[in-house]
C-alpha cells in the first residue's frame, strides 16, 4: 500500500498510528443477522431502491461476514 500512496514504510506507520480498531465494538456492529451494520445496509438498500439507484431489491443478508471479528476462518 505504501508504494501506491508514494509513502515510505515509516510514513505509512505514522499514517496508521491514530487508527483504533476496537474488537468489541466491531463484534457488536457486525455479529448476527440483526446486527447494526446489517440493519444499516438493509436501510441503505431500501433507500437506494426508493430513489431509483437500484432497479430491484437486493439481498443484504450475506453482505456482512463477522468471521474476522469472531476470530474464525472460512
Amino acid at each position: 500500500m505504501a508504494p501506491r500512496l508514494g509513502l515510505t514504510p515509516t510514513e505509512m506507520d505514522a499514517a496508521f498510528s491514530g487508527i483504533e480498531l476496537p474488537a468489541a465494538a466491531n463484534r457488536t456492529l457486525m455479529s448476527g443477522t440483526d446486527s447494526r451494520l446489517a440493519a444499516s445496509a438493509q436501510r441503505m438498500a431500501l433507500g437506494m431502491l426508493e430513489q431509483g439507484l437500484l432497479q430491484r431489491r437486493v439481498d443484504t443478508t450475506h453482505l456482512i461476514d463477522d468471521r474476522f471479528v469472531r476470530g474464525t476462518t472460512p
